[in-house]
């Protein structure tokens, strides 16, 4: 799925930007929390398509720009 890392970072800033926590993401995308956490947060867990989905849905990203913007050979480089 392109490069996961900027991916993460992507969503991380906007986590930040709206002042929400992994449990509130959690409860609000039906994602468990220790899923959540393993992808996202620790990294411990292969970044899912479908975290992704839930995720930007919840947060109100556009999928296409993250994927877009994660696929870029500016961001794969960095």
């Amino acid at each position: 799925m392109g490069n996961t890392t900027e991916v993460i970072k992507a969503i991380r800033t906007e986590l930040a930007e709206q002042d929400r926590s992994y449990a509130w993401l959690a409860r609000e995308t039906g994602v468990p929390y220790k899923r959540i956490l393993g992808e996202l947060k620790h990294r411990t867990q292969r970044l899912t398509l479908e975290t992704v989905c839930e995720v930007a849905n919840t947060l109100g990203m556009d999928l296409a720009a993250i994927i877009a913007f994660a696929s870029k050979p500016e961001a794969v480089a960095a």
